[in-house]
C-alpha cells in the first residue's frame, strides 16, 4: 500500500512540474509576441493583432488613459507627439512586460541600393588569438594566458597606437625588453606586462598573437537622409570570432562589380568587386558600427528621392521590392515577405523574405553576400533592409525593420 501511495505521489509531482513547464513555455511565447517598443505616426491609425489573452493598460506619466484587449485586433492613434507606456498582463493579472510607446512625426528617407566598398579600422589592435613563436631556444608564446581573443590593444608603453605597423616597430625597438600593453577587455581598460621574443625565422621580435586593425568588403547602402547614410542592416563583426568590431572609423568607396558568384543550396553566393581606395572614389566616412548597421556621412549631399518609412506594425506578409544596382544599374526586384515577427525578438530577422523576381534569380539565384543592406519597399514606403540569406536556400533570407536602423 505504501508503495502505491508513493507511486501516485510521484505521478502527481511529475504532473505538477509538467504543467509548470508548459505554463512557463506559454508565458514566454506570449511575452515574446509583444515588442519592447512601439512607434506611432502622429495622426495615423495603427492596427495591432497579437492574439494573446492579455490586457494592455496604457498610461502617460503614470496616469492611465486607456486599455486594450490583446486577444483581438485593436487600433492606436495619437494626434500629438508624446511618450506612453503599455503594461501588458496575461489574463489581466500576470505581468508580461512594459512596452514603451512613442508617437512621432513619420520620417522620410531615400532608399539607395548602391553597392559600395567598405573599409574600417578598429579602435585599437584587435586580438584574434595567441600564437607560438619559433625561437632559437624552442617554441614560446609570450601572450599566452595574458591576452585573450576579443581584446583590443590600445597602447604600448603608454603610447597610443595608430596602426599595426607602428605597434610592430615599437615591439622591435625594445629589443626583447618587457613591454606594458594597455588593453580594452569587455569595456574595461587594464594593463599587462609581457616580454617579446625573437623569431628566428624573420629575426623580428614578437609577442605571439594574431592581431588586425582593419577589414574591408562589399556591402549595400540602405538609405540616405541628406548627407547621412546607413548601410548593411547588420554590424561588421570579426570573421574569426563573430564579435562586433569596435571601430575608430572608416570609409565607403565606389565599387566596381567584376562578377557575381551565384548562390546554391549549402553555398552562399557573393558579389566579387574591385575597390580602388583612391580619394577620387571616396564616397563617405563611417562613424558608427552597430548591431543594426553602419552609419556615417556622405562626401556630397544625396539627391535621391525620399519616401516615407514604415513602422514594424505596418509591414505585412505579401508582395514587396528590393532595390539594387547589382546588374550595373539600379533596379527594383520583386520579392515576397513571407512572415513578419511582430515581437521583433531578433532584430536582424524581423521579417522573412523570398526572391520571386525572375531577373534577379537569373542573375544571382536569389540573395548573395554583398546584398546585405538592400532596401525593402512595400506600399511605397521604406520598410527594411536585407540582412541574411538562408544557406539552405539562396532565394530566401531575412530582413531588419527600417525603424531599427533609424534608432541607431
Amino acid at each position: 500500500m505504501k508503495i502505491i501511495t508513493k507511486y501516485r505521489l510521484g505521478l502527481w509531482v511529475l504532473l505538477f512540474f509538467n504543467i509548470l513547464a508548459i505554463g512557463y513555455v506559454y508565458y514566454t511565447v506570449c511575452k515574446d509576441s509583444i515588442p519592447d517598443s512601439i512607434h506611432l505616426a502622429v495622426d495615423n491609425s495603427s492596427e495591432f493583432d497579437y492574439k494573446i489573452p492579455a490586457i494592455g493598460m496604457i498610461a502617460e506619466k503614470d496616469r492611465k488613459i486607456d486599455s486594450v484587449n490583446l486577444s483581438s485586433k485593436f487600433v492606436l492613434k495619437t494626434k500629438t507627439t508624446g511618450k506612453y507606456t503599455m503594461e501588458a498582463k496575461l489574463f489581466g493579472f500576470l505581468k508580461l512586460k512594459e512596452v514603451a510607446i512613442e508617437s512621432l512625426e513619420r520620417q522620410k528617407a531615400a532608399p539607395s541600393g548602391q553597392i559600395t566598398g567598405i573599409y574600417i579600422e578598429t579602435d585599437g589592435l584587435f586580438v584574434i588569438d595567441t600564437a607560438e613563436v619559433e625561437t632559437d631556444s624552442g617554441i614560446q608564446s609570450p601572450a599566452k594566458n595574458k591576452l585573450r581573443s576579443g581584446d583590443y590593444i590600445m597602447k604600448i608603453n603608454g603610447k597610443a597606437l595608430t596602426s599595426k605597423m607602428k605597434f610592430m616597430e615599437e615591439v622591435n625597438r625594445q629589443k626583447g625588453e618587457p613591454v606594458i600593453l594597455t588593453i580594452m577587455r569587455k569595456g574595461k581598460l587594464t594593463e599587462i606586462k609581457l616580454r617579446p621574443v625573437l623569431d628566428e625565422e624573420d629575426n623580428q621580435y614578437k609577442i605571439g598573437a594574431y592581431i588586425r586593425n582593419n577589414t574591408q568588403g562589399i556591402g549595400t547602402i540602405t538609405y540616405t537622409q541628406g548627407n547621412r547614410f546607413a548601410a548593411l542592416g547588420h554590424g561588421i563583426s570579426d570573421i574569426d570570432l563573430g564579435s562586433l568590431l569596435s571601430i575608430r572609423g572608416g570609409e565607403i568607396y565606389q565599387a566596381e562589380i567584376s562578377s557575381v558568384k551565384k548562390g546554391a543550396a549549402g553555398s552562399p553566393g557573393e558579389i566579387v568587386g574591385i575597390i580602388d581606395y583612391n580619394k577620387s572614389n571616396l564616397h563617405g566616412t563611417i562613424e558608427k558600427n552597430t548591431e543594426n548597421g553602419i552609419f556615417g556621412t556622405l562626401m556630397e549631399k544625396s539627391t535621391e528621392k525620399s519616401i516615407p518609412i514604415a513602422f514594424k506594425q505596418e509591414v505585412r506578409a505579401g508582395k514587396a521590392w528590393i532595390l539594387s544596382d547589382i546588374s550595373g544599374e539600379r533596379q527594383k526586384y520583386e520579392i515576397e515577405i513571407t512572415s513578419v515577427d511582430k515581437g521583433n525578438n531578433e532584430k536582424l530577422k524581423g521579417m522573412q523574405l523570398k526572391v520571386t523576381d525572375p531577373k534577379l534569380k537569373k542573375l544571382t539565384n536569389g540573395i548573395v553576400q554583398g546584398m546585405s543592406g538592400s532596401p525593402i519597399i512595400q506600399d511605397d514606403r521604406l520598410v527594411g533592409a536585407v540582412t541574411h540569406v538562408f544557406v539552405s536556400d539562396p532565394t530566401k533570407g531575412y530582413g531588419i525593420f527600417i525603424e531599427e536602423m533609424l534608432e541607431h
